[in-house]
């Protein structure tokens, strides 16, 4: 639904009857005026019905919070989207904040999803922030959010750990049971990869091993 220049979301819940916002902190507030669209954050097109915005049982919903900078009145200027997940109607998390150490200090970039998991158990986002503290670029970066453990990860930070990354948005690719993602670079990530060029990667959640597949 969108009113007065804002894009509100909501879920309805088949256990209650209800409906509700989406875009809401843990405690019940408003979590930004500008409001909040689903997965990737476009009104036209949207995310592949398959990108797993919305869990398989329905109990995670993930959305782009259209501005995470708090604002008097309505949206002022270009939005600076964030990715949250609502968890049963009850808790929000965001999924695209920087992990413990890692701070940038330029301020905030949009981030925007990717895709998950079925079961909404892993989370891909795309950001330029410097969201771990093995990045020192503001190239575009993939990250996978563990939503069970809290654990962030970037998978473009290439076999040395410190590859500037250069991921190619959207083009990632999750298995369904996580273990396995697809996805694009524009550099070279590993060493058997070329040069340069639109690179096609293959990252192993468990392990943490890229493969270079073609290009």
């Amino acid at each position: 639904a969108t009113e007065a220049g804002r894009s509100e979301l909501y879920e309805w819940s088949k256990v209650t009857g209800k409906i509700q916002p989406v875009n809401l902190t843990t405690g019940g507030a408003l979590l930004d005026k500008c409001g909040a669209l689903l997965g990737r954050g476009t009104e036209a097109g949207g995310t592949p019905e398959d990108a797993g915005d919305v869990s398989r049982d329905g109990s995670k919903v993930f959305f782009a919070d259209l501005s995470r900078v708090p604002s008097a009145g309505l949206c002022p200027g270009e939005p600076e989207p964030g990715v949250f997940m609502r968890v049963d109607g009850r808790e929000t998390i965001e999924v695209s904040a920087p992990e413990p150490g890692a701070g940038d200090p330029a301020g905030k970039y949009p981030a925007t999803f990717e895709g998950a998991t079925p079961d909404g158990s892993q989370v891909l986002f795309a950001s330029k922030a410097e969201l771990t503290t093995d990045d020192h670029s503001h190239a575009p970066q993939l990250y996978d959010y563990n939503t069970q453990t809290g654990k962030l990860t970037r998978v473009t930070r290439g076999e040395s750990g410190t590859a500037v990354g250069n991921y190619h948005a959207p083009s990632a690719v999750i298995s369904e049971d996580g273990s396995t993602t697809y996805f694009l670079a524009d550099e070279k990530l590993t060493a058997d990869a070329p040069p340069a060029g639109r690179l096609l990667y293959r990252y192993e959640t468990a392990t943490g091993r890229l493969h270079y597949i073609a290009l």
